[in-house]
């Protein structure tokens, strides 16, 4: 199969509309069994063609995306500025609106030294599905406040989807998120488990002000 030249996608096209065709995961049982095979459904606009998608994609992260059509396998390319090509993010990004983030959320991926981290909830539950939706449940807190206050403990995005929880973020706060979903996910107490978060942020604080009084700001 040959592939043709590819004409160079125009960078200022908004991410809004990027947005409007990538809706969100579909979340089934198929869809959902699917995921443990990197294999992501999403849902779409009635109006969408498969092109309309895969073009949102390609803007949204500066690449191209070629679909083998006999075997399936996707292949990206980074095109246009230089110092935005990102295919390892566009990867990501990918994978993180497949386990249930925003486009909003996982174009975040792009900030800083975020990352995404991905929990098999499989390793605390075993594989009785019932403990799989009581630990969801406890992430998740009544009204969804567990995962708000870790969120906002730790400056990071949360999703719990199917049988994983995944988190994007800093790496030095990925850690202390992720142990604390551990924790949870092991039968630990909520507030036991935000007091350590509040703990490492107060932590965090007093070494940066340790940092800039040991500065000599006067030379």
């Amino acid at each position: 199969m040959s592939i043709r030249p590819r004409k160079r996608i125009d960078s200022s096209v908004s991410l809004n509309k990027a947005y409007q065709v990538i809706l969100s995961p579909l979340v089934t049982e198929k869809s959902t069994q699917m995921s443990e095979y990197n294999k992501i459904v999403f849902s779409v606009p009635i109006s969408a063609s498969k092109l309309d998608v895969k073009s949102s994609i390609e803007k949204s992260c500066y690449v191209s995306i070629d679909i083998d059509g006999d075997n399936g396998e996707v292949f990206i390319k980074s095109i246009g500025d230089v110092e935005k090509m990102q295919p390892f993010k566009a990867m990501e990004i990918v994978s993180a609106i497949g386990r249930g983030f925003s486009p909003e959320n996982a174009m975040t991926l792009l900030e800083g030294e975020n990352t995404l981290h991905v929990i098999d909830l499989r390793e605390f539950a075993g594989k009785s599905n019932a403990n799989v939706e009581r630990i969801k449940g406890r992430i998740i807190g009544e009204g969804g406040r567990a995962r708000k206050n870790m969120e906002n403990l730790t400056s990071t995005h949360i999703s719990v989807y199917g049988r994983t929880v995944s988190i994007i973020g800093d790496a030095s706060k990925l850690r202390l998120v992720v142990d604390a979903i551990s924790a949870i996910s092991s039968g630990g107490m909520h507030g036991a488990v935000y007091d350590k978060l509040e703990a490492a942020n107060r932590r965090t604080k007093q070494e940066k002000m340790q940092l800039w009084e040991d500065q000599d700001v006067f030379y």
